[in-house]
């Protein structure tokens, strides 16, 4: 990271003010707006789960998929390209599930 200046909340009378490189300060806003997207399409990923399971039928989710080796007790959909929920059904009868991660193909790991 660059010089980082911080203007003292007495000068700048709003609170402290801090300067940083214009690319370290477009960088911020890049993954900023990011990660709202990634929130809106983990709400949405877990809305259509929790509608599909309510009417016991897992079909709409992407990439839907149960887990082998150490992880076999488990089950997983894809909230977009990159990122997936990790979850356990915690019943016999599936009604009743527990969303373990939320991340990359890392979370396999």
């Amino acid at each position: 990271m660059e010089r980082i200046i911080t203007i003292p909340k007495e000068i700048a009378r709003k609170g402290e003010l801090v300067l940083i490189p214009r690319s370290e300060y477009e960088e911020f806003l890049r993954l900023r707006k990011q990660r709202e997207w990634e929130e809106r399409d983990t709400d949405e990923a877990v809305k259509i789960f929790k509608k599909e399971k309510g009417e016991k039928k897992l079909i709409k989710i992407k990439s839907l998929a149960e887990i082998h080796g150490k992880y076999r007790d488990y089950w997983a959909f894809s909230i977009d390209n990159s990122y997936r929920i990790m979850f356990r059904f915690l019943d016999a009868t599936k009604s009743v599930a527990a969303f373990i991660n939320v991340g990359t193909h890392e979370i396999y790991k």
